[in-house]
């Protein structure tokens, strides 16, 4: 899951700029990734990130970090950790080593510059410490960031906060770029992250529609399933459901195309339900035909005698 962590300080994490972070956790056999995609790539001089990761003793294995990669996926610096107080990093060309072997529970920053020969490796770590001296031979451009979490080991335990501890937090995601002549200008990236949803679907279905509606059962099969099963109207898959506005569980929540005229006599086509108000808004067409007998349904204009109304979500 992700979420944004509205208090860090009830965490025992210190060293945030801000009072909320970005976090993201994973439970037993699930796994999640947040992604910024740099598409100022080939112009990037550095990047840097502030990361919070707490050592959770109930967990074994390098299960979160963070990552910088190349424009094939490959890791150019990443640094990661597991039941261990060690952090460890590892990069390009069999880049690897140790980042800090404290037990501390301050933010930590890594920085990347780029050199001739590759990038220089600089930061701080969970003690408070400075990192410094790692080189990092690549002549690749850092394309993607990467935050990743595999869940592994027990489910929450009793009286043991594991959520807390087991998350991965970061905030701070900055770039630089050349400007005109030698001055540079640094953006911090904004992440956004679309809510959970389904996978097997023409179109995604957020886990919290269906939630609202009690179909999925809590798991991504049964979201998955329950997207693509009839809904209670006999006309619409549950997701075509979700796109038109209606409610599956309704047998008369239907999509209906409707005729009214206005004052000068003119018809006017509507539809029913209107356009609802979750995001992202669906996307309504009226289209026409002259004739039944017509193979393609078109633009309406002054020729048209039968309608229809369609809807979609634009990708």
């Amino acid at each position: 899951g992700y979420f944004v962590h509205t208090s860090v300080n009830d965490i025992d994490l210190s060293g945030f700029t801000g009072d909320t972070a970005f976090a993201l956790w994973a439970n037993l056999g699930c796994s999640a990734t947040v992604t910024r995609y740099f598409t100022e790539a080939d112009t990037l001089t550095s990047v840097s990130v502030d990361v919070g990761m707490l050592w959770d003793s109930n967990i074994d294995g390098n299960y979160k970090g963070v990552e910088f990669m190349d424009g094939g996926d490959n890791p150019i610096f990443g640094v990661r950790m597991g039941n261990n107080s060690t952090v460890t990093y590892y990069g390009a060309n069999g880049a690897s080593g140790t980042w800090s072997e404290d037990f501390g529970n301050q933010v930590f920053t890594i920085t990347l510059t780029k050199t001739e020969t590759g990038y220089t490796v600089s930061g701080t770590t969970r003690s408070g410490g400075t990192v410094s001296g790692i080189e990092i031979e690549s002549d690749a451009d850092i394309y993607t960031f990467k935050a990743f979490m595999d869940g592994v080991g027990d489910e929450w335990s009793d009286g043991v906060n594991l959520k807390d501890k087991r998350a991965l937090y970061f905030d701070n995601l900055r770039y630089t770029v050349p400007d005109s002549g030698a001055s540079t200008s640094t953006a911090t990236a904004t992440i956004i992250v679309l809510p959970p949803q389904t996978r097997n679907t023409p179109v995604p279905v957020p886990y919290s529609w269906l939630d609202g509606y009690s179909l999925g059962g809590k798991t991504a099969a049964g979201y998955d399933a329950a997207a693509v099963s009839k809904a209670a109207n006999g006309a619409n898959r549950v997701w075509e459901c979700y796109v038109a506005g209606l409610d599956p569980t309704n047998e008369t929540s239907t999509l209906k195309a409707t005729i009214s005229f206005d004052r000068a006599g003119n018809p006017v086509i509507g539809f029913d339900p209107a356009r609802p108000d979750w995001t992202p808004a669906g996307w309504y067409k009226i289209q026409g035909k002259a004739s039944l007998g017509e193979s393609a349904w078109g633009t309406t204009n002054s020729t048209t005698r039968y309608f229809r109304v369609v809807v979609d979500i634009p990708e």
